[in-house]
């Protein structure tokens, strides 16, 4: 676990979501967590969102709110905050009341729950605090217990972490019941990686913190009466850019001048009035000793899978999504492709100019 970097962080100069739809009319929200830089010049008041409430960092001590390293880490808007209580719940009111305050307008909620996330603590179990006070992580003994302790969890303890959560769900989609405004409201409900080593991800491969598709092949549930039919599934490959476009979409607002999306509105997909759309995907992930890079084609993923002489792996995902058969040597043309477009893409990627904290 990195020491925090907090110079790094995104810029304000960058367009964001909430910024489009804020210039659009919308009242914006993020309750939750942020983890895209810890000092107010990359806040989510500095990216277009009204209210925030929630946590600037990857993640948080669920009963005394501080970081792995101590610091205290709830926010409301600009100022810190001390609010007692199990997180989740924290989150999940915070959202309930922003939802019950609408009265009419357009609006835009960015619900983002620390759930299911280290570190691993039970509901109703208050007295399983792991980060009390601030502590110099210089101190490597120090360093080593606490992170022991911080990462122990269990499957029953992520379980009950899991209920809690979708017990929030639950309680924001009956707000929007209750103000008459489910009908009118785009719900799309998702993550940002597969599950954690405590999930049971078959018959995808692997969990999070890896390109297989256990750490990167996720649900994505979109909900909207008024637009959508119910009970549809489609193979459609969407990825996190996806959303951006469809929002905006749906909310009629274009991007700024000369802002050019990387993702595409699916919804003419979702209402059947478009068929599925062949896309190219591409991930990196450097942690540690460990490298990947893989990029998706369609059917076909090529993964490679380590730094310096990586292993090369080649799926058919329409006939193996578990990542069983390696059809690396009997495809290599297929093989060769891939690679190029994912040397050409690492070579258009802007480096970020810094490390993000990777917890």
């Amino acid at each position: 676990m990195p020491a925090l970097d907090r110079r790094t962080g995104l810029p304000a100069s960058e367009t964001s979501l909430a910024r489009m739809l804020k210039g659009g009319g919308y009242r914006t929200a993020l309750v939750g967590k942020w983890h895209l830089g810890l000092e107010l010049e990359f806040g989510p008041n500095a990216h277009g969102f009204d209210e925030f409430f929630g946590f600037r960092a990857g993640h948080l001590d669920y009963y005394s709110h501080r970081t792995f390293f101590g610091i205290p880490d709830l926010w409301e808007n600009t100022e810190r905050v001390d609010r007692p209580g199990y997180l989740t719940d924290l989150i999940t009111d915070r959202a309930v009341a922003f939802v019950e305050r609408q009265a009419g307008g357009s609006f835009f909620l960015f619900l983002s729950y620390n759930a299911p996330h280290d570190a691993w603590q039970a509901p109703d179990h208050p007295e399983d605090v792991r980060s009390r006070e601030r502590w110099d992580p210089g101190n490597k003994q120090e360093f080593a217990r606490r992170l022991e302790k911080w990462s122990a969890g269990s499957r029953s303890v992520y379980a009950r972490m899991v209920e809690r959560a979708d017990a929030g769900i639950a309680k924001v989609l009956d707000a929007l019941d209750r103000r008459g405004l489910a009908r009118d409201t785009l719900v799309v409900f998702s993550s940002d990686n597969g599950g954690e080593r405590f999930s049971r991800n078959w018959p995808l491969f692997h969990h999070k913190g890896s390109l297989w598709e256990g750490g990167i092949h996720v649900p994505c549930l979109v909900r909207w009466p008024a637009a959508l039919p119910a009970g549809k599934v489609s193979d459609q490959p969407v990825i996190t850019m996806d959303l951006t476009a469809t929002i905006l979409a749906a909310a009629g607002i274009e991007p700024p001048p000369g802002r050019r999306l990387d993702g595409i509105d699916v919804l003419p997909i979702l209402q059947g009035n478009r068929p599925p759309v062949e896309r190219t995907f591409f991930w990196k992930a450097d942690g540690g000793d460990r490298r990947q890079r893989a990029v998706r084609k369609g059917k076909w993923k090529y993964l490679g899978d380590g730094a310096d002489a990586p292993m090369h792996f080649l799926f058919d995902l329409d006939e193996d999504v578990v990542e069983r058969r390696n059809l690396w040597y009997e495809h290599p043309e297929i093989a060769a492709e891939l690679e190029k477009l994912l040397e050409r893409w690492e070579k258009e990627v802007k480096p970020a100019g810094g490390r993000l904290p990777s917890r």
